[in-house]
């Protein structure tokens, strides 16, 4: 995947492989760590390799320019640590826990997070 931007639209950005065919991805969060950057992206269209629920990483580098550019992460114990992070995050914006409850899956009509027997005492069980 090229680590170029080349069109940004609403929560849609469109890179280029290496093959220069465009992909479309959903921009979904950014994460900081270890004064890094980082961009967490869905695949909008087919890639070789990654499932249809699967959000990619990549490492921001913001330019002298502040033009950014997004690298693939090559070090897995890196990759694996903004993974958990954001993990964590997700799990910190969960609505079931301020209440005294139990997270629940994503099935369950409140939308929180995944995993865990759901607590949140809506329909879903």
């Amino acid at each position: 995947m090229s680590d170029k931007i080349i069109n940004e639209q609403d929560d849609v950005i469109v890179l280029v492989d290496p093959n220069g065919k465009e992909v479309r991805f959903e921009f979904v969060d950014v994460i900081e760590r270890d004064d890094k950057m980082y961009a967490i992206l869905h695949p909008l269209d087919e890639l070789d390799g990654i499932e249809d629920d699967t959000c990619v990483i990549f490492n921001m580098d913001v330019q002298d320019d502040d033009s950014v550019l997004l690298n693939p992460i090559e070090d897995e114990a890196e990759l694996n640590a903004v993974y958990e992070q954001y993990v964590q995050l997700c799990e910190s914006d969960c609505d079931c826990e301020e209440d005294g409850e139990e997270c629940c899956d994503d099935d369950c009509e409140c939308g929180c997070r995944e995993g865990g027997e759901c607590g949140c005492n809506c329909d879903k069980e």
